[in-house]
């Protein structure tokens, strides 16, 4: 410590000026820190082609780009050949090679919102950059909702590409082991060539296709192959959404006493086969039993303890699990009823396996998934039975059902905001949220 005055004053100066500069620095670096960067990494690994043409190496998702947010949805960026003259540097307009635009996405529902524009050249080097006006914002997103007719996700696009890239977190370290690796003397396969196998995988992950082989480590019954095509569909919404993924919906005891309230009378009204059948799960699915006039069944499939009366003069149902979010659907048992007014089961046996097995490896109608998938979300259904008792018992759960069971459509219209709902919503997160939510008040 100082031990005179003198001492002591210069010990202070020394002080502050040690102060001011440490705070200069971290000023610098924060600043730094926050610039936009002046290029991008032009690592052949680093980009993720969505070739247009032949050849093409321009159209491509900047994987270095892609961050999770706070909020579920994805920062995004891509990058084009140029087409867009108007407005630029004169300067920069010359020398740019491709353009460059960074985005919001909503992984959740396919809808993206630009967010800033650069030019690049064939460096990297960013030559200048314009932020995309909230107008334009909202536009592009107006036309997406308005194109998408009440769908989500458009058929192979960059939006899910750069999705499923995001929720692979291990590609980009893949892709630079790859393109290190010395390939083969004699190997005339260019490096675009084999890193654009990883765009053709990602990109058959646009659909889920249960794969009958993960059964061989389940027991082989009809409720261990619909939980298991459940747990297929689980996994592929993780690997094609990543953190935009959310939990699947529980329907506690009340809300399934509420939901089973409307939906017993409304199907009496407009599915009357089904009304009486009609059980409510607590994992938002649905079991119900159908008429099946067409099934017919081997005398081998036949169980030896059927009764005499159910062999000579019954009618045969199959009772159907439906999963409301995948629409996955699968029957489960087989019913013989009698044909009497009271319609007594006389027998029940679950489905035979094998021959459920074989329905899902030829496809068959029964088995196939209704238009509840990830890209073309829940439609507003008309008269296809199992999207309109899911639609009933959505907006019975949350208590938003029109109170008129001789009404077809008892479910509030999907009603996604317009641009002027998006303009007022300010910036492009808020545009994408207020879209999410429209969504997600209308369809599970």
């Amino acid at each position: 410590m100082p031990s005179t005055h003198t001492d002591r004053a210069r010990y202070v100066l020394d002080l502050r000026t040690t102060l001011i500069c440490t705070l200069a620095a971290a000023s610098a670096f924060s600043a730094s820190q926050a610039a936009p960067a002046a290029s991008v990494d032009t690592d052949e690994a680093n980009w993720l082609y969505f070739p247009m043409y032949a050849r093409d190496t321009a159209h491509a998702v900047d994987l270095s780009a892609l961050h999770w947010r706070e909020d579920g949805l994805l920062a995004s960026a891509s990058r084009y050949p140029r087409h867009d003259h108007d407005h630029w540097p004169d300067q920069a307009d010359k020398a740019a090679w491709y353009e460059y635009e960074t985005k919001l996405i909503d992984c959740r529902t396919g809808h993206f919102v630009p967010v800033q524009q650069r030019l690049l050249d064939r460096e990297g080097h960013v030559l200048a950059r314009r932020d995309v006006q909230p107008g334009t914002q909202a536009d592009r997103l107006a036309e997406q909702i308005e194109r998408g007719d009440g769908k989500l996700w458009p058929e192979r696009s960059e939006t899910f590409l750069a999705c499923a890239a995001a929720a692979d977190a291990s590609l980009r370290e893949r892709r630079r082991a790859l393109a290190a690796t010395t390939p083969p003397a004699l190997s005339f396969v260019p490096i675009q060539r084999v890193l654009q196998r990883d765009t053709d995988t990602l990109f058959e992950r646009e659909e889920y296709r249960f794969d009958p082989e993960t059964l061989k480590t389940v027991p082989t019954t009809p409720d261990a192959i619909y939980r298991a095509a459940l747990e297929g569909y689980a996994r592929w919404r993780r690997q094609v959404m990543g953190k935009a993924d959310v939990p699947a919906p529980h329907w506690d005891a009340a809300t399934r006493q509420r939901i089973e309230q409307a939906l017993e009378p409304w199907a009496q009204a407009h599915f009357a086969p089904i009304a009486g059948t009609l059980q409510i799960e607590s994992d938002a699915s649905l079991r119900f039993e159908t008429p099946a006039p067409f099934l017919t069944l081997d005398e081998q499939d036949l169980p030896a303890d059927l009764p005499e009366q159910a062999r000579r003069d019954a009618s045969l149902h199959e009772q159907i699990h439906l999963d409301c979010r995948s629409g996955i659907a699968m029957p489960q048992a087989i019913v013989w009823r009698s044909r009497a007014r009271d319609a007594q089961v006389l027998y029940r046996m679950p489905v035979p396996a094998q021959a459920l097995l074989q329905a899902i490896r030829s496809n068959r109608q029964e088995v196939h998934r209704q238009a509840w998938g990830l890209r073309r979300g829940a439609y507003q259904a008309g008269a296809d039975r199992n999207p309109a008792l899911c639609l009933v018992a959505w907006h019975a759960a949350r208590s938003t059902l029109r109170q008129d069971t001789e009404a077809a459509r008892v479910w509030p219209r999907l009603a996604l905001p317009d641009r002027t709902a998006l303009i007022d919503a300010g910036a492009p997160a808020a545009m994408l949220l207020r879209a999410r939510h429209a969504w997600q008040e209308a369809r599970p």
